[in-house]
């Protein structure tokens, strides 16, 4: 972390210049996703887990619910 106010400046510079940085690099990876051939490839993945799992009853977010609800009654 920055020990002064001008290593603060710097240190903000950077990360705003890595930030658009990374956005070139993001825009450029994505434009050469082959999105089909990504599906082809996990789709055998896909049914073999689909296949051998047997699904729940309920989602992550009802028990994330109950979490939370015993949490703020103790």
């Amino acid at each position: 972390m920055p020990a002064s106010e001008s290593d603060e400046l710097n240190w903000l510079a950077g990360w705003k210049n890595a930030s658009a940085r990374m956005d070139q690099l993001r825009k450029i990876e994505l434009a050469c996703v082959d999105v089909a051939h990504a599906i082809e490839i996990l789709d055998d993945a896909y049914e073999s887990a689909r296949q051998q799992i047997e699904p729940v009853k309920y989602s992550g977010l009802v028990i994330q619910q109950a979490f939370f609800t015993k949490g703020r009654q103790e």
